[in-house]
C-alpha cells in the first residue's frame, strides 16, 4: 500500500478534478473521457507496470488490453445516442 501522503495527494488531485465545470454536452464528456483514456492507456506510465504504459505491457506480455476491449463492449451495448447538439432523445 501507498504512504499516506501519496493517497492525500491523490485526493486532492480527485477533488480539483471534481470541481471542474461539467461537460455542456454529453458528445462534449465522451470526447473527454476518451482523451483520458488515450492518454492514461498511452502515454501515461505506470510505477505498478515497471513504468510502461498499460498499452506497452499489455503488448511486452502479450495480454490483450482489457479496458479498450470493454470500452467497445459497452459501447455497442448502449442503445441510446445523443443528436450531434447533445440532446438525448428518449
Amino acid at each position: 500500500m501507498g504512504a499516506p501522503a501519496g493517497s492525500i495527494d491523490l485526493a486532492g488531485r480527485l477533488t480539483t478534478r471534481l470541481q471542474r465545470p461539467a461537460a455542456p454536452r454529453v458528445c462534449d464528456a465522451r470526447a473527454r473521457i476518451s482523451a483520458w483514456r488515450t492518454h492514461n492507456n498511452e502515454s501515461r506510465p505506470h510505477s505498478a507496470l515497471d513504468w510502461a504504459t498499460p498499452t506497452e505491457f499489455a503488448r511486452r506480455y502479450g495480454l490483450q488490453a482489457a479496458g479498450l476491449r470493454r470500452g467497445n463492449e459497452l459501447q455497442r451495448l448502449h442503445v441510446r445516442r445523443p443528436e450531434p447538439t447533445g440532446r438525448m432523445v428518449l
